[in-house]
Formats: C-alpha cells, sequence, structure tokens
C-alpha cells in the first residue's frame, strides 16, 4: 500500500473511533432523544416500580445519584417540564453521562429524575439534556 492509502485509511479508522466514542457511555444510549431514551428507561423501570427496583437499575447502570428528595406532597416541576407538574412523595435524580450528539462538538449532560407517590410507586420519569455551548 501506498502511504497515502494508508494514511487515509487511517484517518477513516480515527474518525470512525471518534463518533463510536462520542455515542458510548455506560451502557445507556445517550444519542437518543429524551422520548426516546424515557421509553428505554421505563422499559426498565416501569410505572408502579418501587425505589429499591429503580435503585437496582440505578445500580446496574452505574449512574451517579445527583440528587434524593424525599418530601411529603411536593409540586414539583424537573428541568422546563412546565406541563409535568406533579405531587412526588420523593424523587431520585441521576446523571447518565455526557454524549456530544446532540449539539456536536459541544458536550450534553444527561439526566432522568424518577418520581414516586406516597404509595412508594414510580409515577414518571423526566429525562432533561443540558448542552454546556454558547448562546
Amino acid at each position: 500500500m501506498t502511504s497515502k492509502r494508508i494514511f487515509i485509511h487511517g484517518l477513516i479508522a480515527a474518525f470512525a473511533l471518534l463518533l463510536a466514542g462520542c455515542a458510548t457511555t455506560k451502557t445507556v444510549p445517550l444519542s437518543k432523544s429524551p422520548d426516546n431514551l424515557r421509553e428505554w428507561i421505563l422499559a426498565r423501570t416501569p410505572l408502579g416500580s418501587s425505589p429499591n427496583e429503580v435503585y437496582t437499575c440505578i445500580k446496574h447502570q452505574q449512574w451517579e445519584i445527583d440528587e434524593e428528595v424525599k418530601k411529603d406532597g411536593t409540586l414539583r416541576q424537573f428541568e422546563g417540564h412546565a406541563m409535568n407538574l406533579k405531587i412526588v412523595a420523593s424523587s431520585v435524580k441521576c446523571d447518565l453521562g455526557i454524549t456530544h450528539y446532540v449539539y456536536f462538538p459541544f458536550p450534553t449532560e444527561v439526566y432522568a429524575t424518577w418520581a414516586f407517590d406516597s404509595d412508594n410507586r414510580l409515577i414518571d420519569v423526566w429525562v432533561d439534556q443540558q448542552t454546556d455551548a454558547p448562546q
């Protein structure tokens, strides 16, 4: 092979690895839209799940817990979801990781919040993406 062909093949391989690395964070598909990611999470922690089931999933996925709230009867609005006001007895928010697919090349932090009612049953999941990019 000529050195030019080797260089081109190397460049293509490096670009493919860069794209694969941007999409790979733990085992969750962070490149999905918030709605699709919510569905992915709900497939693993369906509505009605107990906090123990959710914490087991969090531990299995190796997500970092960002916030835990345990207040009875709190009306909560989650990151820009004005239509998603609910009475929540408790909640847990996790940092799912970083992706660059939302506004490449800027990093986008992806969070999920699980909300529980007073019977300790999962009533909703919110997914939020926060991109660190110039305004």
